[in-house]
């Protein structure tokens, strides 16, 4: 070993790096709460349909909520990309992630971004819709119509 003040500086770099992270004013920084998909239900095709209750998100006039959903399809699946030089191309993924736009006493719904993830979870291809997302009835069997109930309180009597 020719340096070992060296491999022992990298060493003692990479473990402070593991340590809990403080803030500059001494307290302990909040990570991030754990991902925590459930299911909610299956596919027509025996996919998967998940969320993650720890993302859900309700605007402050408490008319819509944000909810981020997974679905794991059975096969694979692609979307169009454009390439540069005019060149199409497709990007394949079996497992897709969205954030839709819940109004939940009028059952509408909008897709603010949708995610094509790769088998490691890294996003291959992000679409966004412009804001102000627009609304439309929900379908019904659809990804919305599953995740309704958990996200929404049920309508009073």
């Amino acid at each position: 070993m020719k340096h070992p003040a060296l491999v022992f500086a990298c060493g003692a770099l990479a473990l402070a790096a593991c340590g809990p992270k403080v803030e500059t004013d001494g307290a302990p920084a909040t990570s991030a709460p754990a991902l925590q998909w459930v299911t909610v239900a299956q596919t027509g095709e025996g996919g998967a349909i998940l969320y993650d209750p720890a993302q859900t998100k309700m605007d402050p006039a408490r008319k819509l909520v944000d909810v981020v959903v997974r679905i794991r399809h059975p096969y694979l699946e692609g979307w169009a990309r454009e390439l540069p030089q005019g060149y199409a191309g497709e990007i394949v993924f079996q497992t897709e992630q969205a954030t839709l736009r819940l109004d939940c006493s009028a059952r509408n719904m909008g897709v603010v971004s949708r995610e094509a993830l790769g088998p490691d979870e890294e996003v291959l291809d992000r679409r966004a819709s412009p804001e102000p997302v627009t609304l439309a009835p929900i379908t019904p069997g659809g990804v919305a119509e599953a995740v309704l109930p958990r996200v929404c309180a049920p309508p009073a009597p």
